[in-house]
């Protein structure tokens, strides 16, 4: 797998170039922020911030900045000119970006009043608002698996990565990034190793309960079985470290592992078949759906993070608020 690095650029040229004793000190803070960086930061987290750091760049450039160490007033500056073209979290997660950097270089992280004042400019005017996925409910996951077929390669696989998802309350980073030798069959399911997940600081692994099903279309264990011997009949590689879940062609060749953009599109296609908007969906859909469902047979916030891994009850307690609305709204007890 390729890492992905964070390239730290040169200072200008003009009035603002550094001194040589400057530009070397600068220069060995470049260095070390990009070695931490590839130690510190989740691979998603790497590629985000990746993309946010060019972004700095190439403005501080524009403006004849020098963009390590950044500056609270620059910050702000750029935040500004960043408002009503992108929404308000992803200049926060560009904002985090550059002050993480600037953290990982030696430098302090520039949060002050401007940056703080700009950001409360733009949530008032532009709204903070994200757009969530709708959950896949387990209606809706009967209603696709029902239409999957036993003999396609294609169905087989999704039926297996839908699943499994689902069943794991997992993050489509988490789904895409499973070998073979992560799910480990037990009597009554099996258990699936997260060599990394969002909430696992510290790199240990998590393993996840995937009971069996009592639906033969909608059992994630016989689900894995029958893709594992789809698999064996290709004479593919099927043990050890190879991905679980495999790329496939338009064709139905089979590739490497399946990235997150194709379980997400994996996600809207099915969505699509049983009749529903795509757009309002992704491949969030799924641990949102487990939460979702979860929550309206009336499970426990405790129950729920058991097996959503959440740190944050306040985000669990969200999804379960917007799940159960309906059902627990008093407009709907009063006999209208």
């Amino acid at each position: 797998m390729t890492t992905t690095q964070i390239i730290l650029p040169p200072s200008p040229a003009g009035p603002l170039a550094p001194t040589l004793e400057q530009a070397q000190a600068r220069t060995d803070a470049r260095q070390k922020a990009e070695l931490l960086a590839q130690l510190a930061l989740a691979p998603k987290t790497r590629q985000a911030y990746t993309s946010d750091w060019r972004e700095w760049c190439t403005w501080c450039m524009s403006v004849a900045y020098d963009p390590l160490p950044a500056q609270d007033e620059q910050l702000a500056q750029w935040a500004a000119g960043l408002a009503g073209r992108v929404s308000f979290s992803t200049i926060g997660r560009r904002l985090a970006a550059v002050r993480t950097i600037n953290r990982l270089a030696g430098y302090p992280a520039p949060d002050g009043p401007a940056c703080r004042a700009v950001l409360q400019g733009v949530r008032n005017q532009f709204g903070a608002a994200e757009r969530k996925a709708a959950p896949l409910t387990i209606d809706l996951l009967r209603l696709i698996c029902d239409r999957l077929r036993p003999e396609s390669i294609r169905d087989v696989r999704d039926r297996c990565a839908l699943l499994l998802g689902w069943a794991g309350a997992l993050r489509r980073s988490e789904l895409g990034a499973l070998r073979w030798q992560d799910a480990r069959e037990q009597e009554g399911g099996l258990l699936l190793f997260l060599a990394w997940s969002k909430g696992d600081k510290a790199r240990q692994g998590v393993l996840v309960p995937i009971p069996a099903g009592v639906h033969p279309a909608t059992d994630p264990v016989r689900a894995l079985q029958a893709w594992r011997r789809m698999l064996r009949r290709t004479h593919r590689p099927t043990d050890g470290a190879q991905p679980l879940l495999r790329g496939l062609s338009r064709q139905g060749t089979l590739r490497g592992r399946m990235p997150d953009s194709s379980i997400c599109s994996m996600v809207k296609a099915r969505i699509e078949q049983i009749g529903r908007d795509p757009k309002l969906y992704s491949g969030h859909s799924l641990r949102a759906g487990f939460i979702t469902t979860a929550a309206q047979l009336g499970f426990s916030l405790g129950v729920i993070a058991e097996q959503s891994r959440h740190l944050d009850m306040n985000v669990l307690r969200e999804y379960v608020r917007l799940g159960t609305a309906l059902q627990n709204s008093p407009a709907g007890k009063v006999g209208l």
